[in-house]
């Protein structure tokens, strides 16, 4: 695999022509320490992680269900996905919000944490989490939703009549 950047400046000067690998540049030191200060603040706005000292494993995700789902089952869902949650020993239950009105779906935000740093008992339980949300949605005819747009004309379109 190639790497993304493969060559190093051979010297700076304030204004002039810098050699970069086999190309030449002209640089001014300005330019130059405009790049480097716009590295600094990626880095700077980055959060590293080092997931050699992760103890549990931060899961946010998100639900969508269909408009038609009444009110009462909107505010039965915190609840039904909380049980599910804490329902396992290797979870621990953060918060389930009816967080939004998307494009296509009341949206709702679910947070809970893996009691394990290990990816594959991560992916285990929210195979489970997963499932158990299925399975409730489907006993309380609550349904997922998936992207829909509906549109309305302003003027009906008459159906062509054959002769």
């Amino acid at each position: 695999m190639q790497p993304l950047i493969d060559w190093i400046a051979e010297r700076i000067p304030w204004a002039g022509t810098v050699v970069l690998g086999q190309s030449l540049v002209t640089w001014t030191a300005a330019a130059l320490l405009a790049i480097v200060a716009y590295v600094v603040l990626l880095v700077v706005r980055s959060r590293i992680r080092n997931d050699k000292r992760m103890q549990e494993r931060r899961v946010p995700f998100s639900v969508g269900v269909t408009y038609q789902t009444p009110v009462e089952e909107l505010e039965a869902i915190p609840g039904v996905v909380r049980e599910i949650i804490e329902s396992s020993d290797a979870t621990r239950f953060d918060r389930a919000h009816f967080k939004a009105f998307g494009d296509s779906a009341y949206l709702f935000e679910i947070v809970h944490y893996v009691l394990s740093a290990d990816y594959n008992r991560f992916m285990d339980v929210q195979q489970v989490i997963n499932l158990g949300i299925c399975r409730a949605f489907e006993s309380h005819g609550i349904e997922f939703a998936y992207p829909t747009r509906t549109l309305h004309l302003a003027t009906p379109i008459q159906a062509a009549t054959g002769s």
